[in-house]
């Protein structure tokens, strides 16, 4: 299977990878060309490369954030699929995939995306907005089945915690009170708040260091994921506040905290 992907952020580019590493391992051979924005943006000659290879190409995914400005290469494409698509030549079945909730870009996934006839667009919709390795590696089996009729037995899209605790040495915390329990009250808490998507894409390097540089530096550290507005189009992403879970009463004396965007 061929695929062409378009990553408007590249956020998921890292599992998709690991992702296509275990669908070639115990699937089928998979070819993916994967291009970002900066790398198609102010590029005539690599936004034609990347449309000649998406037309070779069994299935084309392609992300918008804020309409078709947000893919270099998205007049070209969609100008080539339909004019061929009109001349009766085969083209490869085509996913457009908001990563918000941007009227412009719902409304060219109305206008362009094949599977909109079906369950077939929610469903990719679904693993892709649920995000991880897991929903990305049956994101491709989906695919593999639908665009070249292979057999495989995947799972439904799985919707991770849209909020919750996190720490490098422990991964996802489930139980907040006894996480608060290990923190000692004498010392300075420092509160870190970021956004789920970094999690479920383990973009977290970032937050890692940050994490041990202020344990380093002898305070606790309560560290948040969380899914800043509701995405209208999966219903996720609940109003909830964690300020209980920040609070410095019950933990320290002294308490500061930092929101990373």
């Amino acid at each position: 299977m061929k695929i062409a992907y378009f990553s408007v952020t590249s956020n998921e580019i890292p599992n998709l990878s690991e992702a296509a590493r275990r669908f070639m391992e115990a699937v089928a051979p998979l070819e993916i060309i994967a291009r970002t924005r900066t790398q198609l943006e102010n590029d005539p000659e690599r936004q034609a490369e990347f449309v000649r290879r998406a037309l070779a190409a069994d299935a084309v995914v392609v992300t918008l954030m804020a309409g078709s400005h947000s893919c270099p290469a998205w007049e070209a494409l969609v100008q080539t699929i339909g004019g061929r698509r009109n001349a009766g030549i085969k083209t490869p079945y085509l996913h457009v995939q908001p990563t918000g909730s941007n009227a412009e870009s719902l409304a060219l996934v109305q206008q362009h995306s094949d599977g909109m006839d079906s369950d077939a667009w929610q469903t990719l919709s679904r693993y892709y907005r649920y995000g991880g390795v897991e929903n990305l590696f049956n994101l491709l089996g989906f695919l593999y089945h639908r665009v070249c009729g292979g057999s495989i037995t995947i799972d439904a899209p799985f919707q991770p915690p849209d909020a919750g605790l996190y720490h490098p040495d422990r991964g996802y915390i489930q139980d907040a009170e006894a996480f608060r329990a290990t923190l000692d009250p004498a010392k300075a808490t420092v509160g870190i708040w970021f956004y789920q998507n970094f999690w479920t894409s383990n973009n977290k390097a970032h937050i890692d260091a940050m994490v041990r540089e202020i344990e380093a530096q002898g305070a606790n550290v309560i560290c948040v994921f969380h899914m800043r507005f509701k995405d209208t189009l999966l219903a996720t992403g609940a109003p909830m506040t964690w300020s209980s879970i920040f609070s410095c009463k019950t933990v320290g004396r002294r308490s500061m905290s930092s929101s990373i965007r």
